[in-house]
């Protein structure tokens, strides 16, 4: 499996999300007692001991504090809910329900989302916009056009971008779960 993937020019680490989506379901099925069926021991190529940029909660803060009103929502909304710049300018009041956030991406798939304390009262406050947040920005470049500039402001490094946002919020959402242990 690893050579033919390798063959068709894949990532080490793409085929090791293939790997690892394969054999999770090969052993949740097993475990269901749909087959006996178990995974023998492989090699897996080695992949760089890199950890995507995060930002604290401290530098959010800090970001924020140096962005004008609509890029600070927009900013603590995608720290807080870790959704990704286009997701966040295609959201509509319709979007919202049930407590949380309906977001569809771009191959269609809808997820929920539950909406944190700091993002219950800005969701609340742009109800009355047509996109929640597409009518402050026209596309994704003049949002992260807007960010950088906050970014230099705030003596944050370049190599955290807005997509870091979203790293963010799984980072802290993992310090939680394992601060509950």
């Amino acid at each position: 499996l690893v050579s033919h993937l390798q063959d068709q020019g894949l990532a080490p680490s793409t085929i090791h999300k293939v790997i690892a989506v394969a054999t999770h379901t090969v052993n949740f099925t097993r475990k269901a007692g749909l087959h006996d069926v178990t995974i023998p021991e492989f090699s897996r190529p080695k992949i760089k001991d890199r950890r995507r940029p995060h930002f604290t909660r401290e530098e959010v803060e800090l970001l924020i504090s140096h962005a004008d009103t609509n890029l600070a929502e927009a900013i603590t909304v995608a720290a807080y809910t870790g959704l990704r710049q286009d997701e966040l300018l295609v959201l509509t009041p319709d979007s919202i329900q049930d407590g949380g956030i309906h977001v569809t991406d771009s191959k269609g798939d809808d997820r929920f989302v539950p909406m944190h304390d700091k993002v219950l009262p800005i969701i609340q406050r742009r109800l009355a916009n047509d996109r929640l947040f597409g009518d402050d920005w026209l596309n994704k470049d003049q949002l992260y056009g807007a960010f950088k500039k906050a970014r230099a402001a705030a003596g944050l490094p370049d190599n955290k971008v807005w997509h870091s946002l979203r790293h963010s919020f799984g980072s802290w959402l993992a310090d939680k779960a394992t601060a509950q242990q």
